[in-house]
């Protein structure tokens, strides 16, 4: 997936990191404490992509100054709460690079958030991603699939990618 994401069109790294984000976030339960804020940023990014805006460094600095300790107590092996540390971690890297004058957005890909997340899943079932049996489960040919199809049109099209596609070649998320 790395090599892919070279490819993209610098256009689209925005709406592609988003698009990774977004698979971490619809696992996050709206109970969860912080979700008002986690939810508040999630908008505030999809709306700089749909809208092509010029970013305030401080409207995010509530993310980027999450307290460490706040999330030490969460599980990595339950899925809801590993979604909210990918989602930080995402979160942040797409913020820096959006505030930190990168025109990759942080240059750093996030497709790794739903592979983690799946990593999980198949944990479960004693297997994992990083194993050939555990990388031809469903779950992660949808995915890498997925990823594959839309870092090819992020590469060769100059369609723009707005909210409303953030599940685009994704099925049963």
């Amino acid at each position: 997936m790395e090599s892919n994401f070279l490819n993209i069109d610098e256009r689209h790294i925005l709406f592609w990191n988003l698009w990774c984000l977004n698979y971490a976030f619809e696992k996050i339960a709206p109970t969860y404490t912080h979700y008002i804020e986690l939810s508040d940023s999630y908008n505030r990014l999809w709306r700089i992509n749909d809208n092509n805006i010029t970013v305030d460094p401080t409207d995010f600095s509530f993310i980027q100054n999450f307290d460490d300790t706040s999330f030490d107590a969460l599980d990595d092996f339950k899925i809801e709460e590993l979604a909210i540390k990918e989602f930080i971690n995402g979160a942040d890297i797409i913020i820096k690079g959006l505030t930190g004058g990168t025109n990759r957005y942080g240059g750093k890909a996030v497709f790794t958030i739903p592979f983690n997340i799946i990593e999980i899943l198949l944990d479960k079932e004693g297997s994992s991603v990083t194993k050939a049996e555990g990388f031809n489960q469903p779950i992660c040919i949808q995915e890498a699939t997925a990823q594959l199809k839309l870092s090819t049109a992020l590469s060769q099209f100059d369609t723009r990618y707005p909210f409303a596609d953030r599940n685009i070649y994704r099925t049963g998320i």
